[in-house]
């Protein structure tokens, strides 16, 4: 069985599946109406979650983003638990709103060198995909040939994986409405940026600030540096806000709405 249709790769940030200023605290709420919206639709889909509070705040308390160290193999078991509990919970949330979400394990699939990803095998997620499941992963600590592990993000992770599979797009999900001229939390004279060119990706991100709670993996612009490798092979990429109620709907089925659409090269 080969199913057609377009490819989308959603990402659902930390910040809007978790409290990321609360320790394993998972956002109910936001899960249920996301996965409401992804029901029935009819493409190709693969999701993937931030680790939001149940990854970053334990793996910067233990330090294990510095990579491996025997003394640290029981907190980066105890931190690999807390993202696998997090998963249950999406692909519970998901499956109860009839989403045929299929659990992967990053780190049991992806290799990073000095902290990017560099081999994954792709073939079980393509096989599922043409079967109309949903293969969801997110954010891990992953086996890495210079450091023993690394933290990979799950935004590195849609950017590698999307032109692979021939994703059209890909969707970060996150807790501000796009890209903006300046931060849009401390500032009343930020404008959202509708449209960006992929050459143009460099110069916006000066404009991009990190999280202020822990993040590990840079934030805003961290994301933007992924989403430059994406348009650059292609894959076009949007920002949007998906702490709003039915904002999701509306870019799946092609209608206009308040976000940033990073445009993939040779198309601005």
């Amino acid at each position: 069985m080969n199913r057609k249709g377009r490819t989308i790769v959603i990402k659902l940030g930390g910040s809007v599946i978790t409290d990321k200023g609360r320790a394993f605290k998972a956002n109910y709420r936001s899960m249920h109406r996301i996965a409401k919206e992804l029901e029935g639709l009819a493409d190709r889909l693969v999701v993937l979650n931030g680790a939001g509070s149940f990854g970053h705040i334990p793996v910067k308390r233990w330090g294990l983003d510095e990579g491996f160290s025997r003394k640290k193999t029981k907190s980066f078991t105890k931190t690999k638990l807390h993202l696998l509990r997090l998963q249950e919970i999406l692909v519970s949330v998901m499956s109860g709103h009839g989403v045929p979400a299929v659990p992967f394990s990053p780190s049991s699939f992806m290799i990073a060198r000095s902290g990017r990803l560099c081999r994954a095998e792709l073939a079980p997620i393509r096989e599922f995909l043409d079967l109309g499941l949903v293969p969801l992963f997110g954010g891990d600590l992953v086996p890495d040939l210079d450091h023993g592990w690394t933290v990979v993000s799950a935004d590195q992770m849609a950017a590698w994986i999307a032109p692979q599979i021939g994703a059209s797009i890909i969707i970060y999900g996150t807790d501000v409405d796009g890209l903006y001229s300046s931060d849009p939390k401390v500032s009343k004279d930020a404008e959202l940026i509708e449209t960006v060119a992929c050459r143009d990706i460099r110069e916006v991100s000066r404009l991009a600030l990190g999280s202020r709670m822990p993040d590990i993996t840079a934030g805003m612009r961290g994301k933007l540096f992924e989403a430059e490798h994406a348009a650059k092979r292609g894959v076009e990429v949007v920002v949007m806000n998906l702490r709003k109620p039915e904002n999701l709907r509306p870019i799946l089925e092609g209608k206009p709405g308040r976000w940033t659409r990073i445009l993939p090269k040779g198309r601005g």
